[in-house]
């Protein structure tokens, strides 16, 4: 009998199959289980060389042994008589189970291992080696102590840029602007506002301009023990504004490094750098965009013209321009198509300054997308993720992405991302409840919009939302009644009058419907 006739007749190939499919299987389990328990690396990779390491093992043990009705015997005992059909089906089920069971334990005990290594950490208060001690920051609006209101964008700009810096440093997770920001002007104290955030750092300061002189005052606090990292005071000149943020970075930076992140957190990228005339116009152009309408976005654009203008070199100035026009078209005031032809010389602009501005690329995505061009949207919204994981703009790109695609389940990492850095947000929490209702989560939409109304319940993010919820589910008049809520607070909107003329077609008055579309 030759060899490999051999190895069939003691069924070594099926028990080979057999415990190649039950180990991948396994292996695929451990992949998933252990990170949700913070397992370090080198549990899978252990259980991974066991599983490759049982395969021959396993080929041996086919070869030498057979079950027989009086157990498990060495080939050349064995009943060769038996007919090799019904030793085929014992041999390759005890070969199975015999391994599944062995690596099934592995699982188990890897699994336990991982949770116990979790749990630990935990009571012990010690991180696991792939937990960076610190888990987030928020950066809150410096006070305005000029004395002039006019003032407040200036000091609001400076903590957002900030922000946007201390954003970049490796294992820091910074909630955003938008979230942040959200307290301005309440009577609310840190560690409420820390809890709300879920944050436990809490970045404040003071900004006085007089003249061409500026004070800014910042510290750096601890929420569980109250305590101050870190505090200074700077006085400087205007024109210093850029070495000021850098060296507030820096600071702030280094005390993280130093407390809470490791040595190994990557330099803090310096702030961009352009006139004191320009940047304040840049400042106060970002600030209408905040709070968007028809009339904010006009006047936005005039200061962003006139950034670029005095500085044809300062990228921002190019991809804020961009948005703009991306902002318009979602309301209305232009085609994507209109919109796309006035982005695509702006961000490519942008980034030919700067290849590294993660808003930027954000918006060439949805340049190429406008275009058609897909798969180039695809790869532009991979990159603007992949230098800001932590822009909400970016996630909720990529929230939007999918909602339309036949996998939008796929857009759910980016929404639990999105509401961990950014959880008061009316746009994002916007985004997320879309993408709940498209996949049919009526609920969890429905508390996405309880949420925004909570935060404010004069906003057309809420309204318009609520106002579509309400209409899936065939609650038509709600949804006339917030659309027209809506349309009183923002009569410039022009897409407005016929959003509520679909309304009144639903409803069943066509009269109406017709005059106001």
């Amino acid at each position: 009998m030759s060899f490999i006739a051999e190895l069939k007749r003691r069924n070594v190939f099926r028990v080979g199959v057999a415990y190649a499919i039950v180990g991948w299987l396994l292996i695929e389990v451990a992949s998933v289980v252990l990170p949700t328990f913070e397992a370090p690396e080198w549990i899978m990779k252990a259980f991974a060389f066991l599983v490759i390491l049982g395969f021959p093992l396993t080929l041996v043990i086919a070869w030498a042994f057979e079950l027989t009705p009086e157990g498990i015997k060495r080939e050349k005992d064995g009943e060769l008589a038996e007919p090799v059909t019904q030793r085929t089906g014992r041999n390759l089920r005890a070969a199975a189970l015999h391994w599944a069971r062995m690596l099934g334990a592995a699982v188990v005990l890897l699994g336990l291992g991982a949770v116990l290594w979790h749990l630990l950490g935990r009571m012990t208060g010690e991180p696991t080696p792939n937990a960076p001690s610190i888990r987030s920051l928020a950066v809150l609006p410096f006070a305005n102590m000029s004395g002039d209101p006019e003032q407040e964008y200036f000091s609001d700009g400076i903590s957002e840029e900030l922000l946007n810096v201390l954003a970049k440093v490796k294992g820091l997770r910074v909630t955003s602007r938008t979230s942040a920001f959200a307290f301005k002007g309440k009577d609310i104290s840190i560690p409420e506002i820390a809890e709300k955030l879920g944050v436990e750092h809490v970045l404040e300061g003071s900004v006085r301009m007089a003249g061409d002189r500026v004070r800014i005052t910042t510290q750096l606090i601890e929420v569980e023990t109250d305590s101050h990292l870190w505090s200074e005071s700077y006085d400087r000149d205007l024109s210093d504004i850029f070495a000021v943020q850098d060296e507030i970075a820096a600071k702030v930076g280094e005390a993280l490094k130093i407390a809470l992140l490791g040595t190994d957190s990557k330099p803090i990228r310096q702030v961009r750098e352009t006139s004191i005339e320009a940047y304040t116009d840049y400042l106060l152009a970002r600030k209408k965009l905040v709070s968007i309408s028809v009339v904010n976005a006009v006047e936005a654009e005039r200061l962003l013209r006139g950034v670029i203008e005095r500085d044809p070199n300062y990228a921002p100035a190019y991809a804020a321009l961009a948005g703009a026009y991306w902002d318009m078209a979602g309301y209305g005031m232009s085609s994507p198509s209109e919109a796309s032809e006035r982005m695509k010389p702006l961000v490519e602009q942008a980034l030919s300054l700067d290849d590294r501005l993660a808003e930027a690329w954000q918006l060439l995505a949805h340049v190429r997308l406008a275009n058609g061009d897909l798969e180039g949207a695809r790869m532009a919204r991979e990159r603007a993720l992949e230098l800001d994981p932590q822009d909400s703009l970016v996630l909720r790109s990529q929230i939007d992405s999918w909602l339309w695609t036949h996998e939008p389940e796929r857009g759910l990492v980016y929404a639990d991302e999105l509401l961990r850095i950014d959880p008061l947000s009316p746009w994002g929490l916007r985004s997320i409840a879309l993408l709940y209702e498209r996949l049919g989560r009526f609920d969890d939409a429905e508390r996405m919009v309880d949420r925004i109304r909570s935060i404010d319940p004069q906003n057309n993010h809420y309204l318009w939302t609520a106002s579509m919820l309400a209409r899936s589910r065939n609650d038509q008049v709600t949804a006339l009644r917030l659309a027209n809520e809506a349309t009183r607070i923002d009569p410039d909107d022009p897409e407005g009058p016929s959003v509520i003329a679909g309304h009144y077609l639903d409803l069943g008055d066509a009269a109406t419907g017709g005059l106001l579309e």
